[in-house]
């Protein structure tokens, strides 16, 4: 019961020792200069939260979250909530979206496919790894001027949300971001 109060749009306080700046230096900065900052809330989305375990001092959680979140101090809150505290004792990320842990590979892995000539075969390409961000399809002009590194003036916002934008040319192909 205390963990569906961590789910869905939560409230969240970083912890000190995080690279968030304040004052244009970084929280562990201060934290490591023991100088006390207030830090801001900030809003974050818990998509899934799963107990996936249970011992008697520990537990394991299972996280879909959104960008932001921080996971020391969700295990915090809940610590909190639970009237007992608690701290993350390992932590291993499964995936940053688009990118998910079936679809990962180890280094040693990686190692092996390029001996074996067969890393290609893995690789993303490079706008195929960017599908969060924003595209936009251009003219020929546009495209001809962009590859001979000439400003291009778009009349369209293609994203309110990105500041940078995937581009393809007239006829579909990747050119740059």
């Amino acid at each position: 019961q205390i963990l569906d109060g961590f789910r869905g749009e939560i409230t969240q306080i970083p912890p000190k020792y995080s690279a968030i700046q304040k004052n244009g230096q970084r929280l562990y900065q201060l934290a490591r200069k023991g100088i006390d900052v207030d830090i801001p809330e900030r809003q974050v989305v818990i998509q899934r939260l799963e107990l996936t375990d249970l011992g008697d001092e520990t537990l394991s959680l299972s996280v879909s979250c959104s960008k932001g979140t921080y996971i020391r101090s969700l295990v915090r809150d809940i610590g909190e909530a639970i009237g007992c505290g608690a701290h993350v004792e390992m932590l291993r990320r499964t995936g940053v979206d688009p990118f998910i842990h079936p679809d990962m590979l180890t280094l040693d892995e990686v190692v092996k496919l390029a001996e074996e000539g067969r890393l290609e075969e893995r690789l993303l390409a490079v706008d195929e790894a960017l599908v969060n961000m924003a595209s936009l399809d251009i003219s020929e002009e546009q495209s001809t001027r962009l590859k001979n590194g000439l400003r291009v003036h778009l009349s369209e916002n293609p994203s309110d949300e990105f500041e940078l934008v995937r581009v393809y040319d007239h006829v579909g192909t990747f050119i740059g971001i």
